[in-house]
C-alpha cells in the first residue's frame, strides 16, 4: 500500500505521484491559482515535476512586493530555461531593490542569455531589476552597450531608462549614442519618451 499525502492548501488526500508533480498540492488546488500567491506556492512549483503552472504562479506573485525570504526561490527561477518564468522572477526581484543584491550575478546572466536568433529575451526585465538593485554596478553599462544594436523599442526603451537612472557621464554618453542611432526610426510617442529621458539625464 502506497503512503498518501495531504494537500497543504485544502488538506485533501493526494497520491505520491500527484504530490511529486505538484510539490504538495492536489490537482484542483494546483489549477486554481489564488489571487494572492504565497511563497509556499512558488516553492511547491519549483519543487514539483509539473512545470505547466510555474509561469502563471510567478506572474501572479510578481504583482505584489515579495518578502526578502522569497529571494532564494526567485533566484532559482531566474536561472531556469523558461523566459516567461525568468521575466516574472526579475519583476519580483526588482521590487526587493537593494535587498536582492545576491541575485545580481543571476540577473546579469539571464539578461545576457540569447536565444537561437541571438536575441536576449529577458534583457529588459532583468536590466530594469539590476538598476533597481544597484544602479552603480560596473557591469551595467557594458551589458547595455552589448545590446545597443537591438532595433526593437522594448529593449531600446529599457536601455534608455536604465542609462538615465544610472546618470554617470559614461551612461549619459551611451544614452546619447543610442538616442541618436534609433531616433530616426522611432514613432512620435517613442521620440517623446526618448527626448524626455535624454533631457532628464542631461539636466
Amino acid at each position: 500500500m502506497h503512503s498518501e499525502f495531504a494537500c497543504y492548501r485544502c488538506e485533501a488526500v493526494v497520491t505520491p505521484a500527484v504530490h511529486a508533480d505538484t510539490g504538495g498540492l492536489c490537482r484542483n488546488c494546483q489549477k486554481s491559482i489564488p489571487k494572492r500567491v504565497e511563497l509556499r506556492d512558488l516553492i511547491a512549483c519549483m519543487r514539483g515535476n509539473d512545470k505547466r503552472y510555474r509561469g502563471v504562479y510567478f506572474d501572479q506573485y510578481s504583482k505584489f512586493k515579495p518578502p526578502v525570504e522569497a529571494l532564494p526561490v526567485l533566484r532559482e527561477a531566474v536561472l531556469q530555461d523558461d523566459n516567461y518564468l525568468v521575466r516574472c522572477a526579475a519583476i519580483s526581484l526588482q521590487k526587493l531593490k537593494s535587498k536582492a543584491q545576491p541575485a545580481i550575478d543571476d540577473l546579469l546572466n539571464a539578461a545576457a542569455n540569447v536565444d537561437e536568433m541571438g536575441l536576449p529575451q529577458n534583457y529588459p526585465q532583468c536590466l530594469t531589476a539590476l538598476v533597481a538593485i544597484d544602479k552603480s554596478h560596473p557591469e551595467l553599462i557594458p551589458l547595455i552597450r552589448r545590446f545597443k544594436h537591438l532595433d526593437n523599442w522594448v529593449p531600446i526603451s529599457a536601455s534608455l531608462k536604465a542609462l538615465a537612472t544610472i546618470g554617470t557621464t559614461d551612461a549619459v554618453e551611451l544614452l546619447r549614442e543610442i538616442h541618436a542611432c534609433w531616433y530616426p526610426k522611432m514613432d512620435k510617442t517613442q521620440r517623446r519618451v526618448a527626448d524626455k529621458l535624454l533631457s532628464e539625464a542631461t539636466a
